[in-house]
């Protein structure tokens, strides 16, 4: 950590919804730095949101491209702010939000991806969901 001013983390996404992904680069990252800062954007300008953002908050773009556009823009627009990535640790590398949005809306089990809360909201959202492939209308 610092010697004189705290060191500030910021962790901006979507999590929409939040992952144990997410989660685990948050722990670690507080770790590292004096201070973390968990920003949920409202309204991404690059995707759809399910949840709200009240609901993102509640439960706190694994994109590499996105990741590192977003490197170069904040470097344009502020160079004295350095951009480090924490990535989530082997177990939940392959956990996206997308992918934990569909296997729940087919009625896939999500409790080992996302938090208690999140999975209990995801029943909610899909209480009708019926695990396995969709069935064509003529059958």
């Amino acid at each position: 950590m610092s010697a004189g001013n705290p060191v500030t983390a910021i962790c901006p996404g979507a999590y929409d919804p939040v992952t144990n992904g997410h989660l685990d680069v948050i722990r670690r990252t507080a770790e590292i730095f004096d201070r973390v800062v968990v920003g949920v954007v409202r309204d991404p300008q690059h995707k759809e949101t399910m949840f709200t953002v009240e609901e993102r908050v509640d439960r706190v773009i694994s994109d590499f491209e996105w990741e590192f556009q977003m490197n170069h823009l904040n470097r344009l627009l502020a160079p004295d702010i350095e951009t480090m990535y924490v990535m989530a640790s082997p177990q939940y590398s392959f956990v996206s939000s997308s992918g934990v949005k569909e296997i729940a809306s087919f009625g896939g089990d999500v409790d080992e991806l996302v938090p208690p809360a999140v999975a209990r909201r995801f029943r909610e959202l899909y209480p009708e969901a019926r695990p396995g492939a969709p069935v064509s209308p003529r059958e």
